[in-house]
């Protein structure tokens, strides 16, 4: 029987191990996150693990030679972002009306508890037709 995307916690595909920045991180440091860990975003927090935004491959191509040293000056402030009890069908909406591809899954307090991103979802449709 498959499972409806409207039935399905984000929490059962969302990924909990990320790699993170500080705002004050230097973009140089963000971008061998990037590359290094071949990773599609980094999620910038504060001190107290709320996540303040996040930046991807694109922003950081899109700001190249324009002098920008910290994570805060190329982040996309505070990213979409959906609450734990928030479906893959609700991330799937808020991909598509947004046209991103990572939405940040988050706790009351705004503390960054996973992430879930467009071909996690993909993958979970195809195993859905298993």
């Amino acid at each position: 029987m498959q499972t409806l995307a409207s039935d399905v916690p984000i929490t059962k595909i969302m990924r909990t191990k990320l790699l993170t920045a500080r705002p004050d991180s230097p973009v140089e440091e963000v971008l061998d996150l990037l590359k290094g860990k071949h990773v599609g975003c980094v999620p910038i927090l504060d001190e107290a693990g709320r996540a303040l935004g996040i930046i991807t491959k694109l922003d950081v191509l899109e700001t190249l030679g324009e002098n920008r040293r910290t994570a805060r000056e190329i982040m996309m402030p505070f990213a979409r972002s959906l609450e734990a009890r928030g479906t893959i069908a609700e991330a799937a909406e808020i991909m598509s009306s947004e046209r991103i591809h990572h939405v940040l899954v988050i706790a009351d307090d705004r503390t960054l508890i996973g992430l879930v991103s467009s071909l996690d979802i993909a993958d979970w449709i195809a195993k859905q037709g298993s």
